[in-house]
C-alpha cells in the first residue's frame, strides 16, 4: 500500500499475530493462550491482546510483551511509543494500579508498568508478580 500523504488512509490491514512474555532479566513464560489481533490504518497500528500463563517460568526483571506485528516508529520525543493499557487481568501478585504498556523506539516489544508514589511515577510489573495463572487482555498502539 502507497502510505503518501494522498492514500495514507487506504493503507488498511487486519490480522493475527501471536504474542510472547519474557523477563528483561532473561527467562520467559509458558502460554496456554496467546492470540494477537491488530488493525493497521496508514501508519497508526492498534493491537488487541488476549494471554494466559500455564506457567509462570524462570528467568528475573520486568515482565516484556513481545512480537507485536510491526516495528514501531519511535522515537520517544516524537509520541510515537508504544502506549496501552490492561482492560482485564487476574492471577497476578501485589500489583498497585492496573498495568500500563509502553515503549519508545523502534521495537515489536513493550514493558508492563503499574503507577506507583516513586520519583517517576511508574514501577515495572515484574516476574515476581506474576503466577503460574496470571491472565490478561491488553491493548496498544502505536505507529510505523
Amino acid at each position: 500500500g502507497d502510505t503518501s500523504t494522498n492514500n495514507a488512509l487506504d493503507d488498511y490491514e487486519e490480522g493475527t499475530f501471536t504474542p510472547t512474555c519474557t523477563y528483561s532479566g532473561g527467562g520467559n513464560a509458558t502460554l496456554s493462550l496467546a492470540k494477537g489481533n491488530y488493525t493497521k490504518v496508514g501508519r497508526m497500528v492498534h493491537c488487541i491482546i488476549a494471554v494466559t500463563f500455564s506457567a509462570k517460568g524462570g528467568g528475573s526483571g520486568n515482565l516484556l510483551i513481545n512480537n507485536l506485528p510491526f516495528t514501531s516508529a519511535g522515537p520517544e520525543e516524537d509520541g510515537l511509543r508504544h502506549v496501552g493499557t490492561m482492560a482485564f487481568l487476574s492471577g497476578f501478585s501485589s500489583l498497585s494500579e492496573s498495568p500500563n504498556l509502553h515503549n519508545g523506539g523502534a521495537t515489536t516489544t513493550v514493558t508492563v508498568t503499574q503507577l506507583n508514589s516513586g520519583s517517576n511515577g511508574t514501577g515495572n510489573v515484574t516476574r515476581n508478580n506474576c503466577t503460574d495463572s496470571s491472565s490478561f487482555r491488553a491493548s496498544v498502539i502505536f505507529y510505523v
